[in-house]
């Protein structure tokens, strides 16, 4: 079966979404895959979209996967119509965000799911974030196969530490302008921040790094745990993106586990369930027990959740977990056709 995978990047700013679509193709160039490279330039994005991409269109057979988002609603909507007018051509979606979920998760309805549902409908195949996103799916009426990422690979070639002295340190790595929690954050423990657009002042025992590129953070983190939460609360995770994390699967995760870092979640986070059943981590319902709940963590414990961590590692950067999703999905989208 021949397989295609639209090579686009969305920006070249220095953040995580960019280094995880790199990633996918990456693993899958390795694996069979042949790039549709499409220019850089806004020009050459919409030459591809409007001129190329329909010329080449019918000559294409097998599988083609779309990494979606894919550029604006308007051009992500024309090369999903140009891709359904072969049909000898199976179009999968590879999840990375879905708009509309992330601005209604947290009830406040802002945003119609129309034009999502739309592209969505058209998949002959997708590959779902985890198993709560494909619930959603199904929720709005999605009945294409689908199976899940729960996962995202990361490529990071920086040695993985074997021994790691425990002094229940923890590291923060994002967008430190929505991370508002941290203003409110009293820990006694360290905490290492690492991002775009600090404030100009933190609580005591919280320090800034610096921003690093995708492809140097891993190098910078030292610390024994990862951090992951949003929103403006330390009691919960609130708000569009605290409440988002109750679907999404935060790539910064992957960064920290792909080093090594066992993580510290949100109890009622998508990625939970995983940290949870790879003993990979510790959920909580509320950073105000963070000291608490670190407090309870012995030297052995630790050296259990970062053992584990090193084989989830070991996966993550040959890119295990989307070839297994992928190669599920294509199965089922191969006996469907039969």
């Amino acid at each position: 079966m021949n397989k295609y995978l639209i090579s686009w990047q969305d920006s070249d700013k220095n953040t995580g979404g960019v280094k995880a679509k790199a990633d996918v193709e990456k693993i899958m160039r390795h694996h069979g895959y042949e790039l549709i490279k499409v220019s850089a330039s806004k020009i050459g994005k919409l030459w591809f979209t409007y001129c190329s991409f329909p010329m080449m269109i019918s000559k294409l057979t097998g599988v083609i996967l779309v990494q979606f988002p894919t550029g604006t609603p308007t051009i992500q909507k024309k090369i999903v119509e140009t891709i359904k007018k072969n049909r000898k051509l199976k179009l999968v979606f590879l999840i990375h965000d879905i708009e509309t979920l992330r601005l209604n998760s947290d009830g406040s309805n802002t945003k119609d799911i129309g034009i999502e549902k739309e592209l969505l409908l058209q998949a002959d195949g997708i590959i779902s974030l985890n198993s709560r996103m494909t619930d959603w799916f199904r929720s709005i009426g999605i009945k294409c196969p689908i199976t899940n990422l729960n996962v995202w690979d990361y490529l990071n070639d920086v040695p993985l530490e074997t021994d790691k002295k425990y002094e229940g340190s923890i590291c923060f790595a994002g967008n430190l302008g929505k991370s508002t929690f941290l203003e409110k954050l009293k820990l006694k423990r360290r905490l290492h921040l690492l991002g775009p657009n600090p404030k100009e002042k933190y609580p005591e025992n919280i320090i800034y790094e610096g921003q690093y590129a995708p492809n140097e953070i891993a190098s910078r983190l030292k610390q024994n745990f990862g951090l992951v939460w949003d929103g403006t609360s330390t009691t919960t995770c609130d708000g569009v993106y605290g409440s988002y994390l109750r679907y999404n699967t935060p790539h910064k995760i992957s960064l920290y586990l792909s080093s090594g870092i066992p993580v510290i979640v949100w109890k009622e986070a998508a990625i939970a369930e995983f940290i949870a059943n790879n003993n990979v981590g510790i959920t909580i319902s509320s950073l105000d027990e963070l000291d608490k709940v670190l407090d309870t963590v012995t030297v052995t414990d630790y050296k259990v959740l970062r053992e584990n961590c090193i084989k989830v590692a070991k996966k993550l950067r040959r890119g295990n977990y989307l070839l297994l999703a992928e190669e599920e999905l294509l199965k089922i989208i191969g006996e469907k056709s039969k």
